[in-house]
């Protein structure tokens, strides 16, 4: 993730944490600037995170906690 941030040029500050309650889900992200939870993250999917969500403001539908329909 910090690597995708990096390349972006972003000035985002990533961190690690312990679970976040959907540890069987993970790796996960969560981007605190909208409350966005993505989960299953590989390091390609960090990158689509970043480039689609934090650079052109679309959210990755596919990888979303909850998904789309089930909140």
């Amino acid at each position: 993730m910090q690597e995708a941030v990096t390349e972006a040029g972003l000035d985002i500050t990533v961190r690690t944490a312990g679970c976040l309650e959907v540890c069987k889900l993970g790796p996960v992200v969560f981007h605190s600037g909208d409350r966005t939870w993505y989960t299953r993250v590989t390091p390609e999917v960090a990158r689509e995170i970043v480039q689609s969500h934090m650079v052109e403001g679309r959210k990755v539908e596919r990888h979303l906690y909850p998904p789309p329909g089930q909140s």
